[in-house]
């Protein structure tokens, strides 16, 4: 079962100007989270607020994902089947080098191996614990976009 679902999109809508993009809020997330609950809620949170969603429950959704639809930013969670965040995060550096990467994970630390800090240092722009609040959530999103190089 394919689990790439888009909210809100619109298929003309593709990267913008990120000036234009910050002001206007509005930016194409692709939203990576094995559990459906959590990756729902964070996209209804993203939608509420004007950004057009895409989800992927794994990190081989993610990056037919990207290849397909696109997108401005990549909020993934870290522990995931198929393809997991870290690795997700080094095969998107590699293809999409300019692209704005969040990471977040609710296990953080597994056989001393710190992965929010281990996936800040691959790439991703920031990391977020789960669970997190609304706001934190937005701020990151906010921030990860005014610092994303242009495409």
């Amino acid at each position: 079962m394919n689990h790439i679902t888009a909210r809100r999109g619109r298929p003309e809508y593709g990267s913008v100007v990120r000036s234009q993009l910050v002001n206007a809020h509005m930016a194409r997330i692709l939203v990576v989270d094995d559990e459906p609950q959590i990756r729902r809620m964070i996209c209804r949170m993203l939608t509420a607020i004007g950004h057009t969603t895409i989800e992927a429950s794994n990190g081989g959704e993610c990056l037919t994902a990207l290849a397909v639809q696109g997108s401005d930013l990549v909020l993934t969670d870290i522990l995931m089947p198929d393809i997991e965040g870290i690795e997700l995060i080094t095969e998107i550096r590699k293809l999409y080098p300019g692209m704005p990467i969040v990471a977040m994970s609710g296990g953080s630390r597994i056989s001393d191996l710190d992965y929010l800090d281990f996936a800040r240092k691959l790439g991703a722009v920031f990391a977020l614990q789960k669970p997190f609040v609304r706001s934190d959530l937005l701020r990151v999103i906010d921030d990860s976009l005014i610092t994303a190089e242009p495409t």
